[in-house]
């Protein structure tokens, strides 16, 4: 009986001592109040509807080349030069992988499913849908 009651008191003077120590952890905490804390800060808060502002610019004022200003302008651009190893066949790499095929040939000669007549898909099936 006297274990049960030192048991007991000692519990009620936990709780009461860890009460009155979170209370005054509590009070030093908040009396930091100019220092900010580091890191990524987010606030959310309520938009407002706003139009898009963007800066249209006109188009410029375009002028269609006749013939002779064309040929004038190509006339300019040095001339292309062939090499060796522009006209080559698709090339693959060495060690490429076949194309792939269906393989289904391979597998399998002869059809997938049996041949079903219409008269034994009626059969099965309840005579008001035909």
């Amino acid at each position: 009986m006297k274990r049960n009651r030192t048991i007991c008191l000692v519990l009620i003077y936990a709780f009461l001592l860890n009460s009155i120590a979170a209370n005054a952890r509590a009070q030093t905490q908040t009396s930091q109040t100019d220092e900010k804390p580091k890191g990524l800060q987010f606030r959310l808060r309520e938009g407002k509807a706003q139009t898009a502002k963007s800066d249209v610019s006109a188009p410029f004022e375009t002028v269609k080349l006749n013939e002779t200003e064309t040929d004038a302008i190509i006339r300019r651009l040095p001339p292309i030069e062939m090499e060796t190893n522009d006209q080559a066949d698709f090339a693959t790499r060495p060690n490429s992988l076949p194309p792939a095929g269906s393989g289904f040939g391979r597998l399998c000669s002869g059809s997938v499913s049996p041949p079903v007549s219409i008269d034994a898909i009626r059969e099965r099936t309840p005579s008001s849908r035909w």
